[in-house]
C-alpha cells in the first residue's frame, strides 16, 4: 500500500466513510506487517506505522479493532526514530532487531480517587461506570457521571450559604486519575498522586482552592470572583483560563504552564511575597531552590497526560521513570553508572508497562523486577 493510498484510507476511516471492504483491507495490511520481520520493513512502511499511530493517538474516541500490539509498536518505533537509533531496526547488526518480550504484567492506572466530605466521611470514586448522586451538601448535589468524572451541581431552589463552609477534598492514589467539575463550572483534571481541596460552593467575592501533585484546570470566567489556586509557597490568580501545575515533591521544580488566557503567579508565603510573574500562553513559571524564572515552552507535552498520552520532548530517563512510577504504581531504582538519556516521542498511557520496558531494552537499558516490602521495584541497570 503506497503512502497516498494509506493516508486516504485512514482519512476515510476516521471520517466514518470507510466501507467494510476498506476496513478489511486495513486489517489485512496490519496482518502482513505483523508477520514481517521488523528489521526488513522499508522506510515507507515504518513511516506508515508512525502515521497510523499519530491518527490513533489523536482520535482515541474511535477504535480500529486492530491488534493493540501494533499500536504499541508504532509508538515504540516513533520513540526509536526520535532518539536517533534508527539502525537498531534497519540494521540487525547495530542492536536488537526485535524487542525481548517482557513477562512483566503491571497494568496502567485508571479512574479512581477518594472523596473526603466536610463531615470526614469518605467516598471511593471510580468504582462504577454508571452515574448517580453521591451526596448533597448545602443545596449542592454531588453526582458521579461515570468515566472518572464527578460534578457539583447547584440546586437553585434549595441553595444555601452552607455550601461555602463545607470543605471537600479529592485525592488520587498512585495509579489513579480523576476529573471534577466544581460548583462554578471550573473543570479540574487530577493526575496520579494528586489532590484538590475546595468548598462545595464558593462564597461571594472569591474562589479559592488548594492543590498538590499535578492538576490541569479550565477555570470558568467570573469577573466578580477571581480564582486563586494555592500550591505550597505559590498562588496562581486567574479570571478564566487553562493551565497546568506540576508540584510533585520528587520533582526538582514547581512548574506552572499556561495554555490559554493569562495568569499571575505569586511566589512566597502568606506574609511575604518574593516574586510575581505574569504568564502568557506558551510560557511556564519555574520555581526551584527559591529562584523563579519564566520560559517559553511547548505546552503539548506538558498537558498530554490529561489526554491519555505520555509525550516526551528531550525528556531525561529519570524524569520519564518518575512519570511511569506514579502512573503504574511501581518504584524505579538506578544502579551505579547508569547514564541518563533523553527521549522524544509519544506512548499511550493505557499500555501495559511491558511495552515501555521493551522500549528501554531497544535502547540498551536493562532492568530487573523485584518484589520488596510488598511493592514492585524495577531496577534500571547498564548493559
Amino acid at each position: 500500500m503506497d503512502k497516498q493510498a494509506f493516508e486516504k484510507l485512514i482519512d476515510r476511516f476516521l471520517s466514518g466513510e470507510a466501507t467494510e471492504a476498506e476496513q478489511a483491507r486495513l486489517e489485512s495490511w496490519y496482518h502482513d506487517l505483523e508477520m514481517a520481520d521488523a528489521a526488513l520493513l522499508s522506510d515507507e512502511q515504518l513511516l506508515d506505522i508512525v502515521t497510523l499511530k499519530h491518527h490513533l493517538m489523536t482520535d482515541e474516541s474511535r477504535g480500529f479493532g486492530l491488534p493493540y500490539r501494533w499500536i504499541a509498536v508504532a509508538a515504540l518505533l516513533l520513540m526509536v526514530l526520535s532518539v536517533g537509533i534508527y539502525t537498531l531496526i534497519l540494521n540487525p547488526g547495530g542492536g536488537s532487531a526485535e524487542p525481548v518480550r517482557s513477562a512483566i504484567t503491571i497494568p496502567p492506572g485508571g479512574n479512581k480517587a477518594i472523596l473526603t466530605l466536610a463531615d470526614g466521611s469518605r467516598v471511593l470514586l471510580g468504582t462504577t461506570t454508571g452515574s448517580g448522586k453521591v451526596k448533597e451538601q448545602g443545596g449542592v448535589r454531588l453526582v458521579e457521571q461515570g468515566n472518572g468524572k464527578l460534578a457539583y451541581l447547584i440546586d437553585g431552589n434549595n441553595a444555601s450559604s452552607d455550601g461555602e463552609k463545607l470543605m471537600n477534598n479529592i485525592r488520587t492514589p498512585r495509579g489513579g486519575q480523576y476529573q471534577v467539575t466544581l460548583s462554578d463550572g471550573t473543570r479540574v483534571w487530577l493526575n496520579s498522586a494528586s489532590s484538590i481541596s475546595y468548598p462545595a460552593d464558593f462564597p461571594a467575592g472569591e474562589r479559592r482552592v488548594e492543590v498538590s501533585g499535578e492538576v490541569y484546570m479550565e477555570v470558568a470566567h467570573d469577573q466578580t470572583k477571581p480564582f486563586r489556586v494555592v500550591s505550597g509557597q505559590q498562588t496562581v490568580e486567574v479570571l478564566g483560563t487553562r493551565f497546568n501545575i506540576n508540584m510533585y515533591p520528587d520533582e526538582p521544580a514547581v512548574r506552572t504552564t499556561l495554555a490559554e488566557g493569562s495568569v499571575r503567579v505569586i511566589h512566597g508565603s502568606a506574609v511575604t511575597t518574593t516574586s510575581i510573574a505574569v504568564l502568557k500562553p506558551g510560557q511556564q513559571s519555574i520555581l526551584a531552590g527559591g529562584n523563579v524564572k519564566v520560559a517559553s515552552v511547548d505546552v503539548e507535552p506538558v498537558i498530554a497526560w490529561k489526554n491519555g498520552i505520555f509525550k516526551f520532548n528531550k525528556t531525561n530517563l529519570r524524569e520519564v521513570t518518575r512519570q511511569l512510577s506514579r502512573w503504574y504504581d511501581v518504584d524505579f531504582t538506578y544502579a551505579a553508572g547508569v547514564s541518563d538519556r533523553s527521549f522524544s516521542g509519544e506512548l499511550a498511557r493505557n499500555a501495559n508497562i511491558s511495552e515501555i520496558l521493551d522500549l528501554l531494552r531497544f535502547l540498551d537499558i536493562n532492568f530487573k523486577l523485584t518484589q520488596e516490602a510488598g511493592r514492585k521495584v524495577i531496577h534500571i541497570q547498564q548493559k
